[in-house]
């Protein structure tokens, strides 16, 4: 039973018309979608959490709740028209369609958090689809010590990434979850579950590229 970490496919993209134009937010930012409830310091705009790692005042994916009220509204999107994969990245953030939507509300019913989006064509301004931002709120220290060939660095408590290592996840520390960000990984990627997996395969969702990790 593996587990994965997820990305956009951009070779979908590419091959359904796609091309390198940058894609352009018109409206909003990420700047306040940091951890709401949180009571940073102001200083180093961090914080300790429940789980003793440290967490920042940033919009980065930390698989905790954030403050999406800003976050934008409507984005430009270059190339050709064409069929958008199911998962898109835009501005280092998530972008999933409503029937990856519904695939993660099925599996995982209110526990993560989306904010509907525009995508207009930057060719004439017309209506392409409506997206969601998506934020995972799984948190969850899933990494296995005693089997992971990533170095481990103890004063940090953080992973660290070499080429040629080995991530090894317990699939007792995820029991019963399908996605989540792992606390003690610099990366703050997106994991999911091998039930996740099938279920996407099962609804035809197209455009994500997964990458396959070990388990104990």
């Amino acid at each position: 039973m593996p587990v994965y970490t997820i990305t956009d496919d951009p070779y979908y993209d590419e091959a359904a018309g796609g091309n390198d134009e940058v894609n352009e937010i018109l409206d909003g930012d990420f700047k306040e979608a940091f951890p709401i409830g949180i009571d940073f310091d102001p200083g180093v705009r961090a914080a300790f959490y429940d789980d003793g790692m440290i967490i920042h005042q940033d919009a980065r994916y930390q698989g905790l709740p954030v403050d999406m009220s800003g976050v934008p509204k409507k984005i430009r999107w270059g190339g050709r028209k064409r069929a958008l994969g199911d998962l898109q990245m835009t501005a280092s953030h998530f972008l999933v369609s409503l029937k990856l939507r519904d695939v993660i509300e099925r599996l995982e019913p209110g526990v993560h958090q989306f904010q509907s989006t525009e995508i207009i064509w930057k060719k004439d301004n017309s209506h392409v689809a409506d997206f969601f931002w998506f934020n995972p709120c799984n948190r969850i220290d899933a990494i296995d010590k005693d089997h992971s060939t990533h170095p481990f660095k103890e004063k940090a408590g953080k992973w660290d990434f070499v080429d040629g290592g080995k991530y090894v996840v317990s699939l007792a520390k995820i029991a019963g979850k399908h996605i989540w960000v792992d606390s003690r990984t610099y990366s703050r990627g997106v994991w999911v579950s091998e039930g996740f997996y099938k279920a996407a395969e099962e609804a035809g969702i197209k455009g994500i590229k997964f990458s396959r990790q070990k388990v104990i």
